[in-house]
């Protein structure tokens, strides 16, 4: 039996990502989370651990500092783990999944036009390198040639 091809199939088959890359991508968003929510149910056990040792010491006891300024440690650590942790890898597979699925269902726009230049400089565009070409194309709107940047 012969398997039909879908149209997502054919657009995947032409274009510069593959079924891959877009499963990777899921793959290491997942992984990224679930490393997050490791950390943050070790923090919650051992918060609720000192919270439970803390209510169990005597009403002078020297430990009582000492388990106060362990905790507030931890949890200050914990919270500069997160915001970095959040802002470096979650973020930028976050954003990465993002163009990758700007890319796949964004607009097909097909004409014709003449090549320019390259730009060297690299640019940026939702927190990822881009290179550009120029080309001229024309506007039967405007009926006049404009130059149209293409981020590779």
């Amino acid at each position: 039996m012969a398997k039909h091809k879908t149209f997502y199939d054919f657009k995947m088959e032409n274009s510069l990502y593959g079924k891959e890359d877009f499963e990777s991508t899921a793959l290491q968003k997942k992984k990224a989370w679930i490393i997050y929510w490791v950390v943050l149910a070790a923090y919650v056990l051992f918060s609720v651990g000192a919270v439970i040792f803390y209510m169990n010491l005597p009403w002078k006891s020297g430990y009582i500092l000492t388990v106060k300024l362990i905790h507030y440690t931890v949890t200050a650590i914990f919270v500069i783990f997160s915001f970095i942790y959040h802002t470096i890898p979650l973020g930028r597979v976050r954003r990465y999944a993002k163009v990758l699925t700007g890319i796949e269902i964004g607009e097909t726009v097909e004409n014709v036009g003449t090549f320019i230049r390259y730009e060297n400089n690299i640019e940026m565009k939702d927190r990822h390198d881009f290179r550009s070409i120029i080309i001229e194309q024309w506007s039967s709107k405007k009926q006049d040639f404009y130059e149209r940047k293409i981020l590779v």
